[in-house]
């Protein structure tokens, strides 16, 4: 006769969670897209005014006292235009600028005196010159809500568990933290007050079980 066979049960040696860490802060930084347009019937006459364009908006930013290193374009992307029997009728020529600001109160007063000016304030981007140290912070905060989410879960097992996590990886999906940066529409552009930019990073973390 053969003894029946009693499976041992494992008990688990380390807790496994996922951490969430989420900062808004003041944005002491925003970028600013323009879009600089010009048209006409003959493709070479479309670019040459848009170059003409864009060297006086330059002279502009020159004037405000915009340094060149926070500039930044690109030029002269040409587009047909069709009509309803697909023939070109006009070209487009148009350049995207993005330009740096690090000062609300004059970005108020760069934008209300550009009302004089033919461009398109295409999008503002609330940021952080420092980025580093908002994602590390958020990063940390994801460590510390993971501990305390297993923390929970211990107690919950009658357990304890090590502070320190035995591995950490982050998960981050970082489309989603750039769309949780926060934006306004054009019609605010010209009254801006403060803005705020938000970053939020998730962790997978694991503890070690304390045996005793």
């Amino acid at each position: 006769m053969y003894r029946g066979f009693v499976p041992r049960v494992t008990k688990a040696k380390e807790i496994s969670v996922k951490g969430y860490g989420t900062r808004t802060v003041k944005s002491d930084m925003v970028i600013l897209a323009f879009n600089l347009i010009s048209e006409a019937q003959d493709p070479y006459k479309a670019q040459q005014e848009n170059e003409q364009f864009i060297q006086i908006f330059l002279d502009t930013l020159n004037e405000y006292g915009i340094k060149d290193e926070d500039i930044f374009y690109t030029s002269n992307e040409l587009t047909p235009v069709y009509d309803a029997n697909n023939e070109v009728i006009r070209y487009i020529a148009s350049s995207i600028f993005k330009i740096s600001f690090y000062d609300l109160e004059y970005l108020s007063e760069f934008l209300y005196n550009l009302r004089n000016i033919e461009v398109e304030v295409e999008d503002v981007l609330f940021t952080v010159k420092d980025s580093t140290k908002l994602w590390n912070e958020t990063l940390a905060d994801a460590v510390s809500n993971a501990y305390d989410r297993a923390k929970a879960v211990a107690d919950r097992l009658g357990v304890k568990i090590e502070e320190v996590p035995q591995k950490v990886t982050e998960i981050t999906d970082v489309n989603q933290v750039i769309e949780e940066l926060q934006k306004h529409v054009i019609k605010e552009f010209a009254s801006l007050a403060e803005g705020f930019t938000t970053n939020y990073s998730v962790v997978e973390a694991e503890f070690t079980i304390i045996e005793e």
